[in-house]
């Protein structure tokens, strides 16, 4: 099968819209134009009437202001969405070139005690949560975050993401019509459950839906017979001005309620633009999770389409208060503000528990639109084979955040528990580029999504590293003490976990070269103790004698370099074997003996 092509579909897909977007503009400048002729034959249509012309007139100005009004509020929701398209899309663009500064980067999930996301680099600026984000709601976010921060999960677990993955990563136009209502914007499930539980209405008595349904039939049976010349047209203005007083009565109430939707339910718009795309596609998904996910979308049982849609009417009435026109026309006809502010108590009483369903089960789907945007936007990946045995079968892997030179891939064969390969090699070589570049995969392999290799086969472990220590000055940490911590937390999850993976980068650093390499030895020599297997970077040389010792557990692997020129040339390929050459001392040389 001929592999699809992003970039040509992203620059595709934008020149055809911002050809539309284009013409939406002009007939933008159009409506303005006839809105104001509109405008100034009403305000004509007064002037007649009062000198004795039929009121039926202005009708002929009322009519086509309204429905150009109503017409002109999707439209612009039209353009609006033509623009954002075309912003996504220039995003995209930019990010198959290395830019992902306008994807939400999660550093607010940072956890230095992490088994590994803070060595991972996981979180923060460049890092794979913003590679792989797109997420449309901040709770979508923390759900692919959650996804993240695991790596152990059963055969059956990881397929049923795969499936999943497989399912949603050709949909690319159905996701980017998910991610335009919240582009640029947060939008919060959170919030809006735990303030629809505190939803209080505003009108609590029968008898004021009585009152407003008997001054709502007056109003308008009085315009009638006036409009026929069989009353007084006076009488008719009478009751439009007691109508509007009605309103006034109740406004204080309602704005205050309406500042409680702008803030809490401001996101509500867009949420339910995305649950109706949910709606829409959920019945043709067929992997087993998504099915389970949208379930509650389209149960026949549950009334979700036509409360959504009840909502999205409700929301726009309350939008087209600002049109001053138009809401002293509706309320003083039929008490228009009343009638709205009925139906959004109405609503949040019959649906507020509801909204948490619809929130989490949404939450879920987000993050894995955004998991599925990998094996679209990446087409060379491959989808990992899980399996019981084999710890991880790799070739050709390489770190997804690679952008400016082409990547080298390089090969992992781990193929039984309890067995540690230690990789030594000088300064640059490619060391803990090659650690990350596992963590990374081994990462996405868990979550379902497919892996930057030619082919992966892995045992679902659980993975921890040690790369990245640090002194802790306000806790009175020092660099060596921060080491041993991290090691002793190393040895509690190996302690607690069925199978563990781990990643070491230069162990004890903090110490004497003496006292290092007795230390790295007793690590090495324990972690066999326990159902774990990985990788150990290193400069000590010495370590790679432990193969002879335990030819079965550990195995060496270098990077190496050579000189070109009085240049150092890496060319980044793993080989067998321990490294003999190391490269501080020329780099010193260079920096402090020369003028270079």
């Amino acid at each position: 099968m001929k592999q699809h092509n992003p970039r040509e579909y992203y620059t595709n897909t934008l020149r055809s819209n911002e050809q539309k977007s284009n013409k939406a503009r002009k007939v933008s400048r159009w409506i303005g134009v006839i809105r104001m002729l509109l405008f100034l034959f009403f305000c004509y249509s007064i002037y007649l009437i009062a000198n004795e012309t039929s009121p039926w007139i202005i009708l002929f100005s009322i009519i086509p202001y309204i429905a150009l009004h109503l017409f002109d509020i999707k439209f612009q929701a039209y353009s609006d969405d033509l623009d954002t398209l075309i912003d996504i899309l220039k995003t995209e663009i930019n990010s198959l070139d290395g830019d992902l500064s306008n994807h939400y980067d999660g550093k607010e999930f940072t956890d230095h005690k992490h088994e590994y996301s803070h060595d991972l680099e996981i979180f923060g600026p460049n890092s794979l949560f913003q590679f792989i984000n797109r997420t449309a709601t901040k709770e979508g976010a923390e759900n692919l975050a959650k996804l993240l921060e695991t790596t152990l999960r059963s055969e059956e677990e990881i397929i049923e993401l795969q499936e999943a993955n497989r399912e949603l990563s050709p949909l690319i136009e159905w996701r980017h019509q998910l991610r335009i209502p919240s582009w640029k914007k947060e939008v919060a499930l959170t919030p809006m459950i735990e303030s629809a539980n505190k939803y209080e209405s505003i009108i609590q008595h029968r008898w004021q839906i009585i009152a407003a349904t008997f001054l709502t039939t007056t109003n308008i049976t009085i315009i009638l017979l006036s409009s026929f010349s069989l009353i007084n047209p006076a009488f008719a203005i009478i009751t439009v001005l007691s109508l509007l007083l009605a309103t006034g009565l109740i406004t204080a109430q309602m704005n205050k309620r309406l500042l409680f939707i702008d803030g809490t339910y401001k996101s509500m718009m867009s949420i339910h633009k995305i649950l109706m795309l949910i709606h829409h596609q959920a019945p043709l998904f067929k992997s087993h999770k998504l099915k389970r996910i949208t379930e509650p979308l389209c149960n026949d049982n549950n009334s979700f389409i036509t409360e959504v849609k009840e909502l999205n009417k409700i929301l726009s009435a309350l939008d087209q208060r600002s049109n001053l026109v138009v809401n002293i026309l509706l309320n003083g006809l039929y008490l228009r503000d009343f009638w709205v502010t009925h139906r959004t108590d109405r609503w949040f009483k019959k649906n507020k528990h509801q909204i948490e369903i619809w929130s989490k089960n949404l939450a879920e789907l987000d993050a894995l639109c955004a998991l599925s945007h990998i094996a679209y936007h990446y087409p060379e990946t491959a989808y990992p084979t899980p399996s019981s045995s084999t710890i991880m079968d790799t070739e050709e892997m390489i770190h997804p955040l690679i952008f400016k030179t082409k990547a080298i891939g390089n090969p992992l064969h781990i193929k039984q528990d309890h067995l540690i390969h230690i990789i030594t090699g000088a300064n640059m070589a490619g060391k803990s580029t090659y650690l990350r570049t596992v963590g990374a995969n081994l990462i996405f392999a868990s979550v379902g999504a497919p892996v930057f290799a030619s082919y992966m086969t892995f045992k679902p472990s659980a993975l921890f590293s040690s790369m990245r220590s640090s002194d802790q000055l306000s806790e009175g940490i020092s660099f060596f003490h921060a080491e041993l911590l991290r090691l002793k937390q190393m040895k509690q999850h190996m302690q607690t976990h069925s199978n563990t993976f781990i990643l070491l980068d230069e162990i004890l650093k903090g110490t004497n070269s003496k006292d290092k390499l007795k230390g790295s030895e007793i690590v090495l020599e324990k972690i066999l103790e326990y159902p774990a297997s990985g990788i150990v970077a290193t400069h000590d040389l010495e370590l790679k004698k432990l193969e002879e010792t335990f030819p079965t557990h550990f195995k060496n692997f270098c990077f190496e370099f050579e000189y070109q020129d009085e240049k150092i040339i890496f060319d980044y390929i793993l080989r067998k074997g321990a490294t003999e050459k190391m490269n501080a001392s020329y780099l010193l040389e260079k920096i402090f003996l020369t003028d270079q």
